[in-house]
């Protein structure tokens, strides 16, 4: 689904949304593994630089829709918007917001709770 195709606040009612947006920058392009390139259509992995968030607000209006109360949202994240994801998803009502890094030591997931 293309979220920001998504014409409505709610998709259902869910006490999970999970989601592995578009998040690497344009600027990071040269980065990416050719495993990756290989097996992953563009508009599934890059976003503008000055749109790093683009994704994570649309997510997180709709998320505040459609999860039950005290539902959960999982996110994968570029190790660089970190902080600015936690930032953003504070600001839409989300507590319990946690960093998880990968198997090198990256920030790579994030987990929060509405509790609206």
């Amino acid at each position: 689904m293309d979220i920001l195709k998504n014409t409505t606040d709610k998709l259902g009612t869910f006490d999970i949304i999970i989601s592995n947006p578009p998040y690497v920058l344009e600027s990071e392009k040269q980065e990416m593994h050719i495993n990756v390139l290989k097996y992953e259509p563009e508009s599934a992995l890059y976003v503008k630089d000055h749109q790093a968030l683009l994704f994570y607000k649309k997510i997180a209006q709709v998320a505040t829709k459609s999860l039950c109360k005290n539902g959960r949202l999982y996110f994968e994240i570029n190790e660089n918007q970190a902080k600015n994801i936690q930032n953003l998803l504070k600001k839409f009502g989300f507590t319990e917001i946690k960093i998880f890094q990968d198997i090198h030591g990256k920030d790579r997931f994030m987990s929060s709770v509405l509790s609206l």
